[in-house]
């Protein structure tokens, strides 16, 4: 297994991105900017974190993965869904990775210059990030995981490489 692996750090109060403000809707309350270091990855990875209305209790998490432009386009979750307004005022967190774009969010051989370099999507998301994330987020170990187009196929396979991980899993065309 991987528990042994270092985890993720956490800053819960970067300078936002102005391509997040733009694409994402990130106001720093219901829609904020967190960064998360990947230790696979040895870089800073920017996550958008759609608030829960009632933080006063921990929350189940959903892990929202984004197409080909790895959601830092004009077709992403919130500006296509009505996701952070369901999830918001259902008390559900809600994270979505940046970043990501044409990775497929899998764990990759070799690096890619031309996408960052190293692209460990699959170990940030389930062995470096869940439990610093959630313990900073208010998260109640509950976790479920969706992807889109590229992004698709890739939570299925996450998914069935940790069985009993995700409390539940969706693809829409993926």
């Amino acid at each position: 297994g991987k528990d042994h692996l270092p985890k993720a750090e956490i800053d819960m109060n970067p300078e936002v991105l102005a391509r997040l403000e733009r694409f994402a809707e990130v106001d720093g309350e219901r829609i904020r900017q967190i960064n998360a270091y990947s230790p696979s990855m040895e870089r800073w990875i920017p996550l958008v974190w759609i608030v829960p209305e009632d933080t006063s209790t921990p929350r189940p998490t959903l892990y929202a993965l984004g197409g080909g432009d790895g959601g830092q386009g004009s077709a992403n979750w919130i500006t296509k869904t009505d996701m952070a307004e369901l999830m918001s005022s259902n008390n559900v967190n809600v994270i979505m990775p940046m970043l990501g774009s044409h990775s497929f969010y899998a764990d990759w051989v070799e690096e890619n210059e031309s996408l960052g370099g190293k692209q460990q999507w699959e170990t940030f998301l389930t062995h470096e990030l869940p439990g610093p994330l959630e313990a900073a987020i208010g998260g109640d170990g509950q976790r479920s995981i969706i992807g889109m187009s590229m992004s698709g196929g890739s939570v299925v396979n996450i998914a069935s490489h940790q069985p009993n991980f995700y409390s539940s899993v969706a693809s829409l065309s993926g």
